[in-house]
């Protein structure tokens, strides 16, 4: 069917110099999206809210903004490169066109709220998308200390580009934040899997750090002509035969409350403002 047509190619760094593309299936998309809708925006009306698309059209955090918008029938504001750049005018512009939903990185999080986000008189934002890297704690104090940021809920998703941008999400409680420094990256969204494995493939019991294993209805098709890295990195899964399973390369754990808690990457991937980055791309570059 249509569904399992291709919707779109979006590329990411190669650890061999060049970057590689990622297949995403028209099915993987709506799962997501709807996966979004009933996860990170309950309590937010169906239809008619004003969106603001903060991502760059090359970086997959675009594509739950700008479908998850126009799809359900709400207002999208796509923000140019030139305000991006300025923090105050853009905390001005979120204000001026009312907008209640948004998504931005941990590092733009920061900067706004150094800008007066949490305290701009006239907020309209009732909910922020954080991901692309980890999300420290320190930033969020500082944001929820403005009185107007505090009936904003701040959502903490996490997910490769392998498996359509978000694979699991974590409400925050301004009046409670995670003792931990780094905020969990939460609970699976609907028809998304979550695996921690150790080096044998066997599954780790709670509060024991292993690889984390995405399955379910968001993995990608594969990477575009490269047969070789599609079979690495997208495994056959060892407890559900004919299903697959992608090695994500981060180590995590569970917690007892049933969220899981990410501690870093298992090799030398880096982040820097969300996009990903191979050191390898830039060891081959030299």
């Amino acid at each position: 069917g249509d569904s399992w047509s291709l919707a779109y190619v979006i590329y990411t760094s190669g650890s061999t110099g060049s970057p590689k593309g990622v297949m995403v299936e028209h099915r993987s998309v709506v799962n997501l999206l709807e996966g979004l809708r009933v996860s990170c925006y309950a309590g937010l009306p169906a239809t008619g809210l004003h969106f603001a698309l903060l991502a760059s059209y090359a970086f997959d955090a675009s594509v739950q903004m700008l479908f998850g918008s126009l799809l359900f029938g709400h207002r999208l504001l796509v923000v140019g490169e030139e305000i991006k750049r300025d923090s105050e005018g853009l905390v001005g512009l979120l204000v001026r066109e009312n907008i209640e939903v948004m998504d931005c990185t941990p590092v733009l999080l920061g900067l706004l709220t150094d800008a007066g986000l949490g305290a701009a008189a006239g907020l309209s934002v009732r909910r922020i998308l954080v991901g692309g890297e980890a999300l420290g704690t320190e930033v969020l104090r500082k944001f929820y200390a403005g009185s107007m940021g505090r009936g904003v809920r701040i959502v903490n998703v996490y997910g490769p580009t392998e498996a359509t941008v978000d694979v699991s999400y974590y409400h925050l409680d301004c009046d409670k934040l995670p003792e931990q420094p780094v905020v969990p990256i939460g609970r699976p969204l609907p028809n998304c899997r979550l695996y921690v494995l150790s080096a044998a493939g066997a599954l780790q019991p709670v509060g024991v750090a292993g690889e984390l294993y995405i399955g379910g209805a968001g993995l990608a098709r594969g990477y575009l002509n490269n047969p070789g890295l599609t079979a690495e990195k997208f495994i056959p899964h060892p407890y559900k035969p004919g299903e697959r399973l992608y090695r994500t390369g981060d180590l995590a754990r569970w917690l007892s409350d049933g969220n899981i808690e990410y501690l870093g990457r298992m090799d030398h991937q880096l982040k820097i403002r969300g996009y990903r980055i191979e050191a390898g791309e830039i060891e081959h570059a030299l």
